[in-house]
């Protein structure tokens, strides 16, 4: 069965050896599980938004089998010179029915993402639309959740994971929201967690 993982820079995993992304990390826990089973591929693109996604899925290939779909990071954000979200909600949720339609009406399993919570040690001031970042991911994380139960279609749980496993931030975050090389790991024995009851 192939897995297709489609998102942004968590899931292109940009700047970090090939061997310590997560999605790397998945393909030999699926391995030692299941051997000969799956192929992983990393559909990653750093900077990209939901709506730059659903651009990339042209190939029926890369929605075959299952598709995880992580979005939402750069979506919520403003860019420098700008007071709105790069996507905003209204669109980003459409994006992600879209997403997941898709990948059923090829026949996949689409299964949803829901991204992580941001870690600052200090705090951010407002973005230019006058809203904290943090709180803006919280808010997309939330529609994604709406998404994928409006589309009766699986969800890795970040937030619910990292509380149940007590995942702490210097063994986890890069930046704040990016990871480091042991949050890699971690992100993917939580997603391994999941696909073993899926799979």
């Amino acid at each position: 069965m192939n897995i297709h993982c489609i998102g942004d820079a968590i899931t292109e995993a940009f700047g970090l050896p090939e061997s310590s992304r997560w999605t790397v990390r998945l393909q030999m826990m699926l391995e030692n599980w299941k051997p000969e089973t799956f192929d992983v591929y990393s559909n990653g693109v750093g900077g990209d938004t939901s709506a730059m996604g659903l651009e990339r899925m042209t190939h029926p290939e890369r929605d075959s089998g299952l598709t995880l779909i992580q979005f939402g990071f750069n979506d919520c954000s403003c860019r420098p010179y700008g007071n709105r979200a790069r996507v905003g909600a209204h669109e980003y949720r459409a994006n992600l029915e879209s997403l997941g339609q898709l990948v059923k009406a090829r026949g996949g399993i689409p299964v949803f993402i829901l991204n992580h919570p941001c870690y600052f040690s200090e705090p951010h001031p407002p973005q230019p639309d006058g809203r904290v970042y943090a709180d803006k991911v919280d808010e997309y994380r939330e529609i994604c959740r709406e998404v994928a139960k409006a589309l009766i279609t699986p969800v890795i749980d970040l937030p619910m994971l990292m509380k149940n496993w007590t995942v702490q931030p210097e063994d986890f975050y890069a930046d704040g929201t990016h990871l480091n090389a042991k949050g890699q790991r971690l992100y993917a024995e939580m997603v391994f967690s999941v696909l073993q009851n899926l799979l």
